[in-house]
């Protein structure tokens, strides 16, 4: 009698268990969650109707220029945790109230809301790379000294203090204007330093000064 109470017990208490799961949790469940194993696993997953059946590649073109959120859920008040830059390519993998589930090219996913994203970006996507043949020199931008020139150019990585970009001002000075950005973790060439700035060329072929505290030899 005591075994049957015991085995009792214990089926209630797995009925209990499995009525708290969310029927979401089964329902969404598709081929496509494979693309998010390893990521963060707060991520909410969408309904298997929200997935895309082709996923697609789009780019990111913000308001401001510069980022936008990577949240858990897809809706407004989600925490978030990461970010998408301006420029950067992502795969979409489902749409569900506005928001796109995507995915980073470093496997990063997260929620990003959809009118963010577009199909081809004027100035082509974030390559991380930079290519000197590309330089292109605002007429404003101030020109270093000869001295202050590198005999061998040098290739860092933007590395800011909240992850996000930073200025290219026309002069290595703190309180010159600005007239772009370079975002975190792009590779950019560094020609020359003067007044702990460094005169670089962007992966677009922009050309500015930099606060050298920004630059990294590693990311």
């Amino acid at each position: 009698m005591k075994k049957l109470f015991k085995r009792l017990i214990s089926l209630i208490f797995a009925v209990l268990a499995f009525a708290s799961i969310p029927f979401g949790a089964f329902a969404s469940y598709s081929p496509g969650v494979d693309d998010l194993r390893g990521c963060n696993y707060r991520i909410e997953f969408p309904s298997r109707y929200c997935w895309l059946d082709s996923y697609e590649t789009k780019y990111v073109k913000t308001k401001y220029g510069v980022c936008a959120y990577l949240r858990y859920e897809p809706k407004s008040d989600s925490d978030y945790y990461d970010y998408v830059y301006e420029r950067d390519a992502v795969t979409v993998l489902a749409r569900e109230n506005g928001y796109s589930l995507v995915k980073r090219m470093d496997g990063v996913a997260g929620w990003v809301t959809s009118s963010v994203l577009v199909d081809s970006y004027p100035s082509g996507g974030n390559s991380g790379g930079s290519n000197a043949g590309r330089q292109s020199y605002s007429r404003s931008v101030t020109e270093p000294e000869w001295y202050n020139r590198l005999e061998s150019y040098e290739y860092r990585y933007v590395k800011t203090k909240y992850g996000v970009c930073a200025y290219l001002r026309y002069e290595p000075k703190s309180d010159s204007d600005y007239f772009g950005y370079v975002y975190e973790k792009d590779l950019v060439t560094v020609i020359a330093r003067q007044n702990g700035y460094s005169l670089v060329i962007s992966a677009t072929g922009q050309t500015g000064w930099v606060t050298s505290s920004a630059l990294v030899s590693r990311y």
